[in-house]
């Protein structure tokens, strides 16, 4: 037996006798007894790891009182610990939440710190709930929380899908699919639902957050073209330009403005007539829309594909 099992073994006797228990022999530790060392040394730790977090969720809250959430210190502060902002917000949730203070005693030994802001969430009644079901010694997990909350009662919802209507992604993305037919569709499926008796539809967002899609690609394209003429009538400027002076405030202002998005005042301070924002946006949709089409409808399938066939039966 090694000093360290020596010493794991007195440990043991020491808890047994302090607790009352004759020991004769090294085999009268029972498994129980040794349940029982553990279980208090692990809850000990785990007390003392609970205070660390309320001590460090006090921190954040001195600190944001101090320096404010907004400000360039508090900033630097969560960089500097390398918590996020949300985890640091939480924690700040948990040291100013006065019902934790209250019960501290209560609440002890906490599993882990998003527990403890969880237990933040309940309302007061939930608390008082939550409260009567733990004891100092308790180890609270999230199921105790969970169990103090108000059970929401679920309807049954009578309605069951009949049909389903989709469509092909590739067609969509594509734009083979237009809005036109798009709208046909709506209406014929609102004639539907304002003439059938027991009938709910259900509209998808799928058409409209591909329309945003589209129209995103197309402002990134047109805000790339406008970058790309700015970039050559500067370098076209500069090279024509003999004072260094002014060309070193123009780049300065230029970067300010460029950063802001504020193409009119950059082109402007190149004595540039800017952009036609109209013309370059119809380039950059058309843009957009060939490279959706060359990427996508090759993919979809035959546009008559299921017309005049029979209703496809889902498994």
């Amino acid at each position: 037996m090694t000093g360290d099992d020596r010493q794991s073994e007195q440990t043991k006797k020491d808890y047994k006798m302090k607790k009352g228990i004759e020991m004769n022999s090294a085999q009268d530790i029972s498994n129980e007894a040794t349940v029982a060392y553990y279980a208090d040394q692990i809850k000990h730790e785990m007390k003392t790891a609970t205070g660390a977090w309320r001590a460090v969720a006090n921190l954040f809250a001195s600190a944001s009182n101090e320096f404010g959430t907004d400000s360039d210190k508090f900033k630097a502060l969560v960089k500097e610990t390398n918590f996020s902002r949300s985890k640091v917000y939480k924690l700040i949730a948990i040291a100013n939440d006065g019902r934790l203070k209250m019960y501290e005693d209560t609440l002890q030994c906490v599993m882990a710190w998003t527990v403890m802001y969880e237990i933040t969430t309940l309302k007061d009644h939930e608390f008082q709930r939550f409260t009567n079901i733990v004891y100092g010694d308790t180890v609270i997990t999230i199921k105790e929380v969970n169990a103090a909350r108000d059970k929401e009662i679920v309807i049954a919802d009578p309605f069951k899908t009949l049909f389903s209507i989709q469509i092909d992604e590739n067609a969509l993305k594509a734009q083979l699919f237009s809005s036109d037919e798009y709208q046909e569709l709506l209406d014929a499926i609102e004639t539907i639902q304002n003439t059938m008796n027991y009938v709910r539809v259900q509209q998808t967002s799928v058409f409209e957050n591909d329309v945003a899609r589209f129209h995103s690609q197309v402002e990134r394209f047109c805000d790339r073209l406008v970058r790309k003429k700015l970039h050559d009538e500067k370098t076209a400027f500069f090279a024509n330009c003999e004072d260094s002076s002014k060309i070193a405030l123009i780049k300065e202002a230029l970067k300010e403005a460029s950063a802001d998005g504020d193409y009119d005042t950059a082109f402007a301070l190149i004595d540039s007539e800017g952009v036609d924002y109209s013309e370059l946006r119809n380039v950059a949709e058309e843009t957009v829309r060939n490279l959706r089409h060359d990427k996508n409808a090759s993919k979809a399938t035959v546009y008559n594909a299921f017309a005049n066939t029979e209703i496809r039966v889902a498994a």
